[in-house]
């Protein structure tokens, strides 16, 4: 069994660089072949670009509204919901509230792979 602290987690670097807010679990440093984690807070305004993973993404968000795109679906998420990302399935986020969007990112593989799309 291993416990850590998010506060403890590196950074997420996706491939323009750190990703403000955001801290990464990577599975396969844990042992675990098929799961990663990403938590971290968007602050107002800000989001991520459109990307896909080349697996299964669910977003769990704690806090904070944001606008999540999957596909072609647009929809607003806050506190208690969940977004569901099929594998290769272009989507971003931004956080179009006032207060701090908090979400967990659980990826379907123990190594964290991103490709953007603009």
């Amino acid at each position: 069994m291993v416990i850590t602290s998010s506060e403890d987690l590196p950074p997420l670097i996706g491939p323009r660089g750190v990703v403000p807010g955001r801290r990464i679990l990577e599975g396969i440093q844990f042992g675990l072949d098929h799961l990663t984690v990403i938590v971290g807070t968007t602050a107002p305004g800000n989001g991520i670009a459109l990307h896909h993973h080349e697996y299964e993404e669910l977003i769990i968000v704690h806090a904070g509204t944001g606008t999540y795109t999957v596909g072609e679906t647009t929809a607003e998420a806050g506190a208690g919901h969940i977004v569901v990302i099929p594998s290769g399935a272009p989507h971003r986020f931004v956080n179009n509230g006032s207060e701090p969007l908090v979400h967990t990112a659980v990826h379907s593989s123990g190594t964290f792979m991103l490709e953007y799309r603009d």
